[in-house]
């Protein structure tokens, strides 16, 4: 009996660990505006729990124990060592390049010690609701913002989850945790209405374009799926790969996007650079081209700042799924890229009911076609999804249903 109740104190410590980890991993970063005292105290304990991680997984390879890594964490520890060298070689941003993969690296570490332990499923409740919590915080803060400036929210004061694009990185999991946990539970479908109003909101107040876009489009996927489903359609994540991929070409390299021009700057109110990513396509592609060393090896991690002369605001990255890792590592840092992208796809793939299948389909496929339009390599959230969807057949497969329960 002791015994018992000593290992139910180990596993809550665990579970403690998990959850402390993945809180300090993805806190906004707009607290630091905030508070800044209280986020040098996070980063702090974030330095700490990369210890522990790094660690743990230490003592494993030190005892040649032989637990298995997915293919997609190789990958992109594989993916960020490589551009860690190229980033060396060329001598730009190191010091950046390391605080980012180290970031990114532990949280997909941290994500193969849950979801491979026996709480994934308790770790899914969590994340859900605490991730619905910090939605409906910023909603009351552009609340209160909105009653204080009589007018729609500026950009600089989206009260605690950032603005544009970063939004929808707090959404999406929370739709597909609540979707994990079965949508034919009254609270699931609860918490991805609640979620999915709230998200269209702030997105339509802060008025970011593709992300709203996204979440409209995601919308509307799934009621289109409940259709299709019926008739037992399947849809093949490699082919939405695929046709992404080349979407993202042809926008980028044959601008296919001003055969829209009236839509795009009439209707959307963008002008036809989108933003300056036209500018930096271009002014990539020029360097690229005038370097064939970098196009096969990459410039490393860099500030777009000081590469592009053109650019009148500072960014970190080229805003495209394909130029962002054809920058940073040349030809072969994009290879790896998009063989990560298809070990999720390989995934989504293997799941057994076709209506799931498709469901996941259109989440991989959406987040995709936002990254037409920019990339989140900095942020460890983005890998999280990624994480997440990789783990899809371990929930969405029939035989797992009861553990969901």
């Amino acid at each position: 009996m002791i015994n018992k109740i000593i290992t139910a104190l180990k596993e809550k410590k665990k579970i403690a660990f998990f959850i402390m980890c993945f809180v300090i991993y993805t806190i906004p970063r707009s607290i630091e505006m905030l508070f800044p005292e209280i986020y040098k105290v996070i980063n702090m304990v974030k330095a700490i729990a990369i210890i522990c991680i790094f660690t743990y997984f230490a003592m494993f390879f030190i005892k040649k124990d032989r637990r298995k890594i997915s293919k997609y964490s190789k990958g992109v520890m594989i993916y960020a060592i490589y551009i860690f060298m190229v980033t060396i070689f060329n001598k730009v941003n190191i010091a950046t390049c390391v605080k980012v993969y180290l970031l990114n690296i532990s949280i997909i570490l941290l994500c193969e010690l849950i979801f491979n332990s026996n709480y994934k499923f308790e770790f899914v409740k969590f994340f859900t609701s605490y991730f619905l919590t910090l939605l409906v915080f910023n909603m009351i803060g552009l609340i209160f913002n909105y009653i204080n400036m009589g007018t729609m929210v500026n950009k600089e004061n989206i009260y605690l989850l950032g603005q544009d694009n970063r939004f929808i990185l707090y959404i999406i999991p929370t739709l597909l945790g609540y979707y994990y946990l079965n949508i034919n539970n009254k609270s699931g479908k609860i918490g991805m209405i609640m979620t999915y109003i709230i998200g269209v909101v702030t997105l339509a107040v802060v008025w970011s374009v593709a992300s709203l876009a996204i979440l409209i489009i995601i919308g509307l996927g799934f009621l289109v799926l409940t259709v299709a489903n019926k008739h037992d359609i399947k849809i093949n994540s490699y082919i939405i790969l695929i046709l992404l991929i080349t979407l993202s070409v042809t926008i980028v390299f044959f601008k296919i996007q001003n055969c829209f021009e009236n839509f795009i700057v009439n209707v959307l109110h963008k002008s036809m650079t989108l933003s300056y990513r036209t500018i930096m396509w271009d002014d990539a592609k020029e360097m690229l081209i005038k370097n064939p060393v970098n196009l096969i090896f990459g410039f490393g991690y860099f500030d777009t700042q000081d590469s592009f002369i053109h650019m009148p605001i500072k960014v970190n990255h080229l805003h495209n799924i394909i130029m962002d890792p054809l920058f940073a590592g040349g030809i072969i840092g994009l290879t790896i890229y998009i063989g990560n992208l298809c070990i999720i796809s390989n995934s989504i793939n293997k799941i057994s009911e076709n209506n799931k299948r498709n469901n996941i389909c259109l989440i991989f496929g959406t987040l995709l076609l936002l990254l037409t339009f920019d990339t989140f390599e900095m942020y460890q959230i983005y890998y999280f999804i990624l994480f997440l969807i990789l783990q899809a057949p371990k929930f969405c497969n029939s035989e797992n249903k009861n553990n969901i329960q």
